[in-house]
């Protein structure tokens, strides 16, 4: 087992020793647990793979050190001290030049180990392992390895007796390079430098230590830093900054006397275990944490400042209504520079980097459905990472549902989710059918939904021709499908040049009547069985109308959900070439099996003649039977991008879900429970009964079966 870590006693807190790595006393080290398997299992190999040093010249000497300590309280002699053996391919038998192959007693700290060879080949394999397999003890830490030809650096520490003593010492040596060494170095609390290595009298502290050879022309210099006079108290922690709500453990190390911990301010520190030396501390606001020892002759301190800092926050808005195939907006606010996540309906999460200004508009991908974003977390970008957690904060893009019914398959009440991926042959899923109601079309609702028109005008759009001027009626239309109409079930329609579709059929080419008084729809009888959008009186002379102007219409779509499409463009109003509104732009929808009708209004604006009089709405046989969009029943109005759709409200026609496999049926009703033994498609098929008339919409979900294909085992 090994670890790379900051402080080995945060991998076993009874005991491994608190304590800081060589290179720098704040970073990394390796960690080895003592093995207690024979066969000498390798624990560092030279490479980045493992597979050794290259590019080293034949003939030349090299050295290879690493620093290494004992980093358990219960290594005490030879018997529970780590032993590194070493191998080293492509060179002579090493030799140790300073150190031993004996991890060094706790209280000895770092050791350098420094083995020096020849190269016999370009490549060189060196591996390390340890040959002591005793489970008590034998674990140790390793760091700063080197392999180099120039001049090393390495030292021994006598350590002061008293934080304020000047009676350390520090011995530097040097390894390797040109012979003398004509100057040593040390450089810290006190700067000294000497031809014999040794330094006597130095306070304690952190020192760089540097030796300097006699090479001509140019002398090398080899150094090496974080070198500790003690005595002193090393302290560290998991961070020095942590999140809110968030704790850390404190470490201190250099003392055999135990600890003390302070805090202030004290209140909010979270500090439950101050005698100890690393104690988890959960502090809510930005504090600092003293340790205190003694150590020979006096008490020996050191603070750790650690910082709390907030947890990010986050909001998103953005309700809103699209026409399918749009885009919609979602508004971000959040802690600057964090990053929020939301996750849509479908279980798709979107992450979005929030930036200095804590605001970020976030456009959605093209929908076709109705989709709810729910905010789940934000986070911060500067390090510690904190992270808030949401829960029902949604925003809801409604996409506005054509006039269609539908059918779907969803897992069945007893079963969710769908899971459409079965293990085992045999397995069995519930599937419902989801499918729309068709009410009957006793009665209508109207309702303004947004304004999402199909286009106007294309070439493969059928033009009215336009034979007597004004007021006329089109050829016959015949639809595809039945069209239910306040009961009455229809296939052909009439539209008429002053803004309606009848199914009261009428000559083609004949005078088609308008609105020319302000009454209330039941009271126009001059167009009965017609749907009105907009109703009034144009002139498809140009002037007043536009060169381009048209009465088009086009079925489009496929069973079960074919609709007919008629639009009024760019007409102008009978006798308002003096006061002339402006053109008029509008169109019906008509879907069949649910029955729906839509109209929608580009630009309506009221002229002078009949009062300006104009209507949305439907009318069946009588003005008992009628219904007119609200502020749009005859009279002087205005109108920019708007529509209405009206609904069929009446009892539900009967339906009937029938379930099919590939042409076979295999049951009916809205749920069925289904056991594939291969991968199988299953279709539901709903059969309305609308105006005497079936109609039929499907859907098909199908089932992967991927067969358990676990076999016995072989004995081998």
């Amino acid at each position: 087992n090994y670890a790379f870590t900051t402080n080995p006693n945060l991998l076993n807190t009874t005991s491994f020793i608190p304590s800081s790595d060589h290179t720098s006393g704040t970073g990394r080290m390796l960690i080895i647990d003592g093995n207690t398997t024979a066969g000498n299992p390798r624990f560092w190999k030279a490479g980045n793979t493992g597979a050794g040093i290259t590019t080293l010249t034949i003939g030349t000497t090299y050295r290879f050190s690493y620093w290494i300590k004992s980093v358990s309280s219960l290594v005490t002699g030879p018997s529970s001290q780590a032993d590194i053996g070493i191998q080293i391919t492509g060179g002579t038998v090493p030799t140790l030049v300073t150190g031993s192959s004996l991890a060094p007693l706790p209280s000895f700290g770092w050791r350098h180990v420094v083995y020096s060879f020849t190269a016999t080949a370009t490549t060189a394999t060196i591996e390390l392992w340890n040959n002591n397999t005793s489970s008590v003890g034998n674990d140790f830490a390793v760091d700063d390895f080197m392999l180099t030809s120039a001049l090393m650096v390495t030292y021994n520490v006598t350590d002061a007796l008293c934080a304020t003593a000047n009676d350390g010492s520090i011995t530097v040596s040097g390894i390797g390079g040109t012979l003398p060494y004509t100057n040593y170095t040390i450089t810290g609390p006190v700067t000294q430098n000497n031809g014999t290595g040794l330094f006597v009298g130095v306070p304690p502290g952190i020192y760089t230590v540097s030796v300097r050879d006699s090479a001509i022309p140019t002398p090398a210099t080899a150094t090496m830093g974080n070198v500790v006079v003690g005595p002193s108290l090393t302290i560290s922690s998991t961070s020095t900054a942590v999140c809110i709500g968030n704790s850390t453990t404190l470490s201190a190390t250099g003392s055999s006397n135990g600890y003390t911990w302070t805090a202030v301010p004290a209140a909010t520190a979270g500090l439950t275990t101050p005698n100890i030396s690393n104690p988890i501390v959960n502090p809510t606001v930005t504090t600092v944490y003293t340790v205190s020892s003694t150590i020979g002759a006096c008490t020996v301190t050191k603070p750790v400042t650690i910082t709390v800092n907030p947890l990010p926050t986050a909001n998103i808005t953005g309700n809103t209504t699209i026409c399918p195939g749009n885009t919609a907006v979602i508004a971000m606010t959040a802690t600057p520079n964090s990053t929020v996540t939301i996750v849509n309906n479908l279980g798709t999460s979107f992450s979005q980097f929030v930036g200095a200004t804590g605001t970020f508009n976030y456009t959605t991908p093209i929908l076709n459905a109705t989709t709810v974003y729910t905010l789940t977390s934000v986070k911060n970008f500067a390090s510690p990472f904190c992270q808030t957690n949401y829960t029902g904060i949604t925003v809801t893009i409604t996409v506005v549902p054509n006039g269609c019914a539908t059918v779907g398959t969803v897992a069945g009440p007893s079963s969710l989710p769908l899971d459409l991926t079965l293990c085992t042959t045999g397995e069995c899923r519930v599937i419902q059918a989801n499918i729309s109601d068709v009410p009957s079309t006793s009665t209508y609702a109207v309702s303004s939904i947004p304004y999402c028109p199909f286009p106007f005008t294309d070439p493969s759009y059928n033009v009215v021709n336009i034979t007597s001027g004004d007021d006329f009626w089109s050829d016959v239309i015949t639809m595809p499908f039945n069209f239910c109409f306040y009961g009455n079930d229809y296939t052909q329609c009439n539209v008429g040049t002053n803004g309606l579709l009848t199914f009261n059929l009428r000559t083609p080419g004949s005078f088609c009547d308008w609105p020319d008084t302000s009454v209330p729809i039941s009271s126009i009888t001059n167009q009965l069985q017609s749907i009105y959008g907009v109703f009034q009186d144009t002139d498809m002379a140009i002037p007043p109308s536009a060169a381009n102007r048209q009465v088009n219409w086009v079925l489009q779509g496929t069973y079960p959900c074919r609709k007919l499409i008629v639009n009024f463009y760019n007409l102008g109003q009978w006798n308002s070439t003096a006061t002339n509104p402006g053109l008029q732009t509008s169109q019906i929808v008509l879907y069949e099996v649910s029955n729906i009708i839509e109209v929608y209004v580009q630009r309506r604006v009221a002229g002078s003649p009949w009062s300006g009089s104009g209507v949305i709405g439907i009318i069946g046989s009588s003005g008992a039977q009628s219904l007119a969009a609200p502020g749009r029943n005859t009279g002087n109005w205005s109108a920019n991008m708007e529509a209405w759709r009206f609904t069929p409200t009446g009892p539900n026609v009967p339906v009937v879900v029938n379930w099919l496999q590939g042409t076979t049926p295999i049951g009916t009703g809205p749920n069925i429970t289904v056991c594939p033994t291969a991968t199988t498609t299953y279709t539901a098929k709903a059969v309305y009964n609308v105006c005497g008339v079936q109609q039929t919409a499907t859907t098909s979900v199908t089932l992967n079966v991927n067969p358990d294909l676990t076999n016995a085992p072989v004995n081998i």
